[in-house]
């Protein structure tokens, strides 16, 4: 009977990986050390938060045709905005995080608003092949400078409360903040 309640080492495996994806120490680590890499080159960071409006709903009509596009394509299509040495992470289930190293705030926005028309002009293909049109909220926090007791809790918090702010007005928008 133990072994019928055992795992297989493939749904081990699975449940691992989730949890590493969905994890916010693993996030916040990756913007701490972001955070003392724009330190030591003097240069800006922005930290930018997506979540879909809307999620699932649309999982709901598009089943995992729609989950699988988010984690694969969009995800692609994300890192395709980005410059070397930044990065793309997953923070939940229709949550990206982006972490802009070299770009101030207005570099950030300007970039966050190209990702939301793509995301809007339906080019995205889910793995049915049928087109994708979604829209998405959009947090940004910034800072110039990283001083020494700039922490990645606080800018992880303040590009959630431009996130929140959107969503709360109806979504499809971007909001940044400069975090000193």
């Amino acid at each position: 009977q133990a072994s019928e309640n055992a795992a297989s080492p493939h749904q081990q495996q699975a449940a691992a990986s989730a949890t590493a994806v969905h994890d916010d120490s693993g996030m916040l680590s990756a913007l701490a050390a972001s955070v003392s890499v724009c330190r030591r080159r003097r240069q800006p960071l922005s930290f930018v938060l997506l979540e879909i409006d809307e999620f699932d709903d649309h999982v709901f009509h598009s089943g995992g045709a729609f989950a699988g596009t988010v984690d694969g394509e969009l995800r692609a299509r994300l890192e395709q905005h980005l410059e070397p040495g930044q990065q793309v992470l997953v923070t939940g289930d229709a949550q990206l995080g982006l972490l802009l190293t070299g770009d101030d705030r207005l570099e950030a926005v300007a970039t966050s608003r190209r990702i939301l028309d793509e995301a809007r002009s339906g080019n995205l293909v889910a793995d049915d092949g049928h087109g994708i049109s979604m829209s998405m909220s959009i947090g940004i926090a910034s800072v110039g400078l990283p001083a020494k007791n700039c922490r990645a809790a606080d800018l992880h918090e303040a590009a959630l409360r431009c996130l929140f702010a959107v969503q709360s007005c109806g979504g499809d928008n971007v909001k940044s903040i400069d975090v000193y």
